[in-house]
């Protein structure tokens, strides 16, 4: 069959939106049909028997289509079907469930005898019916869409109502062309169905070509105003809402654009913002307590009270705006509810988190006019690099304030650029290394920003993280923080590999394991790490962690450590690596209170280490960075060495314990050792142990009963054996001061 013309035809609609509709086409059953409340042509029958309706075509020599809605609310038999019949000529009539209808064209039978109950086609020679095939089960009935096309091809398709595509019901190459001079509506019909057919949407004309999506600039439509949290009410109705903005000079349809949260998405329907005008949206049920016309959306997405994240797109996906809200949109102290937050300047092209704040409007907010905050002259926002991280295979996560908008990126690294591809989501992009980076300072200097380039001096240390079990020690623990301020759990990397975070998991030997990564976060080699779910907070509470190369890490999870006693467990998958039992009784003697303070440990490759307050001086926690009460281990040719030799376990931060260690002893040697007073009494015992070539203790100045001892000499009583069992005391004297 040759290709037929796409020449322009006269088209031919009849969708029924008017009631009096039928007037245009008299046939001498029209009494037997109205135009129902849907703006639907029903037949409405008051006897059983056969009805028609007959309507005229435009003639054509070229490719043609028709489509219309079709619904029979019954299952099809002898007595009860339907027949659509695209003919030649008008002579038309009933012919009885098997007989032709006496006209030339192209027939389809809905309904028939038996259990197959499929579309049935056929041609009809105006003497005879004969079957061209058959498709589609409608044992049920027919609810769908029908589309009919001749070009190419001649085919058949129907879009059953519960799908949201067409289902090829036949296709021919071999049937000759003919053009359609009519279309008949024909229904067979018993009493209890004589109301039961329906037909919409009336198309003929060329083959339909589906316009494709206008695809809008970025920020043309902005999220202008959030009612996160509506209660209590000051003045506006006690309702979440959203109001939307249009910043152009253009009327803008949002047909079939989408509404999307973090959760869940929407589809808007056919509505128009005028130019530099507001639209508010709410859900569905609350649009009667507005004064003036709101958007309504069935089941509209819930707004969290604290933090969620919104983005409007077109009806090509592309992204209009995106805003990610917390309470921190309010810039103020306490929030109670009941306002809305606003946008200061809706003209500029990024708008973060400065761009917004709590409504001034006495009644709350100002949905559907100017925002009462206004101010143009706000200016733009600068791109914040919020986190970052590696993966395993050498690909960089970067974490942004405001949407990046590039395909690719230029990475400095050792004085020299490298390119690289990139794909930019909502909130953060991938740059796709692929391990094809050097270890070294990475420093990215431009972004494109809401598609504007901003300037940025980002600087990071790259290393390609190995998934890997190998040690990593818990070092210090905020368990009793203040009030509003997280736990934090720090750890330490004793290797000269960069270990990645993706399959380690915390826990307080209570509750289920919980992973700590997020954003594939890895430690450095030789590196501090601490985990908290704020980390901004964190630094708030210890502002001495601005001053230092501090790592601080937003896990997914954080399990609840109790403020008195209680447990922290560190796994890598399914294998504990590390474990720590606490306790508030060891912290510092003599602290009038512990909320705040953290623990150290003092040496952190050592399992038996003894843990203590960290010092004041460093404002009683180090988070992210080096402990402030850590000894070092230190090579000496003597074998026992003590320091300091005068300590002070006050808590300041400066020589709180003293410390002994052995560096060249044999391997699978017996150790005990004791405290003694200067009249020789011991005041602390160790248990006897068994120790490998570096042996290390500590001493915090507490008798056996976990009191101060008093400031005066003091001696460290070490008993070792040699090779050959025999029994080495070592004495070594230090002075414990006030």
């Amino acid at each position: 069959m040759s290709l037929l013309p796409l020449f322009s035809i006269a088209q031919w609609t009849e969708d029924f939106s008017s009631t009096i509709a039928l007037s245009a086409y008299p046939n001498a059953d029209a009494e037997n049909y109205v135009v129902n409340s849907n703006e639907q042509l029903q037949l409405n029958a008051s006897l059983p028997g056969f009805s028609q309706l007959q309507f005229p075509l435009n003639s054509t020599n070229n490719a043609w289509e028709f489509s219309c809605f079709i619904r029979q609310n019954f299952a099809g038999s002898a007595n009860n079907f339907g027949r659509l019949l695209l003919s030649i000529n008008a002579d038309a009539d009933g012919g009885g469930y098997s007989g032709s209808t006496g006209a030339v064209g192209l027939m389809i039978q809905m309904g028939e005898a038996g259990s197959a109950d499929q579309f049935q086609i056929f041609w009809d020679n105006g003497n005879l019916l004969m079957p061209l095939g058959s498709g589609f089960g409608i044992a049920n009935g027919v609810y769908g869409q029908l589309k009919i096309k001749f070009d190419s091809l001649f085919t058949i398709d129907f879009q059953d109502n519960d799908s949201s595509q067409f289902y090829r019901v036949y296709t021919s190459d071999s049937l000759d062309y003919f053009s359609p001079q009519f279309l008949t509506l024909q229904s067979q019909f018993t009493s209890s169905n004589a109301q039961n057919f329906y037909w919409d949407d009336l198309y003929w004309g060329a083959p339909w070509v589906p316009s494709l999506p206008i695809q809008y600039p970025f920020r043309s439509i902005v999220i202008n105003e959030i009612m996160a949290d509506p209660t209590p009410s000051v003045g506006c109705p006690e309702i979440e809402y959203v109001e939307l903005y249009n910043t152009t000079s253009d009327t803008l349809s949002l047909r079939d654009w989408k509404w999307v949260n973090s959760s869940s998405a929407q589809i808007f329907p056919a509505w128009e913002i005028p130019p530099l005008s507001y639209l508010v949206v709410c859900d569905q049920q609350d649009v009667f307590q507005w004064s003036f016309p709101v958007l309504g959306l069935e089941n509209f997405l819930s707004l969290t009270n604290s933090s969620d994240s919104l983005t409007l797109l077109d009806a090509t996906d592309h992204m209009i705006d995106h805003v990610h809200y917390t309470t921190a949109f309010y810039q103020v102290d306490e929030f109670e509810g009941g306002f809305s937050m606003e946008q200061i300047d809706p003209s500029t092209a990024c708008s973060g988190a400065s761009n917004w704040r709590i409504s001034q409007s006495p009644t709350g907010g100002s949905p559907g006019e100017p925002n009462s905050i206004l101010d143009a002259s706000h200016g733009e926002q600068n791109v914040e690099i919020r986190d970052w991280g590696i993966d395993t295979n050498g690909n960089i996560y970067l974490w942004t304030s405001l949407p990046i908008t590039q395909d690719s990126i230029a990475l400095k690294i050792n004085k020299s650029f490298q390119y690289f591809p990139i794909n930019c989501y909502l909130d953060s992009l991938i740059i796709h290394a692929n391990n094809n980076l050097q270890q070294g300072t990475v420093t990215i200097e431009n972004l494109n920003v809401c598609y504007q380039e901003q300037s940025i001096a980002f600087d990071f240390d790259y290393y390609l993280p190995i998934d890997t079990g190998a040690s990593i020690w818990m070092q210090e623990l905020l368990f009793h923080p203040f009030d509003n301020c997280p736990t934090f759990v720090e750890v330490f990397n004793p290797h000269h590999f960069a270990i990645s975070l993706d399959n380690w998991k915390i826990g307080n030997g209570k509750d289920v394991l919980a992973d700590v990564q997020n954003h594939h976060h890895f430690i450095e080699p030789f590196g501090v790490l601490a985990l908290s779910l704020q980390p901004e907070t964190i630094k708030r509470f210890y502002p001495e962690t601005l001053s230092q190369n501090t790592h601080i890490h937003q896990t997914l999870k954080m399990p609840y450590f109790t403020q008195s006693s209680g447990e922290v467990e560190w796994f890598y998958q399914s294998e504990r690596k590390d474990y720590f039992a606490y306790n508030e009784e060891m912290h510092a003697k003599g602290l009038d209170e512990i909320d705040g303070k953290s623990l150290e440990k003092i040496s952190p490759s050592d399992p038996n280490s003894l843990w203590i307050t960290a010092s004041s001086e460093s404002g009683y926690a180090t988070p992210g960075y080096t402990n402030s009460q850590r000894f070092l281990m230190q090579d000496s040719i003597d074998s026992w060495t003590l320091s300091p030799i005068c300590f002070s376990p006050n808590g300041d931060g400066k020589d709180d314990f003293v410390q002994i260690q052995w560096n060249n002893a044999q391997p699978h040697e017996w150790v005990q050792w004791c405290i003694i007073n200067d009249a020789g009494i011991p005041v602390y015992q160790q248990a006897a142990t068994w120790s490998g070539n570096l042996r290390q203790w500590t001493w915090d100045g507490n008798n056996q009963m976990g009191q101060r001892c008093e400031p005066g000499m003091y001696g460290w009583v070490v008993y070792s054996s040699s090779k050959q069992y025999q029994i080495l005391p070592t004495l070594k004297t230090f002075v414990l001061s006030p």
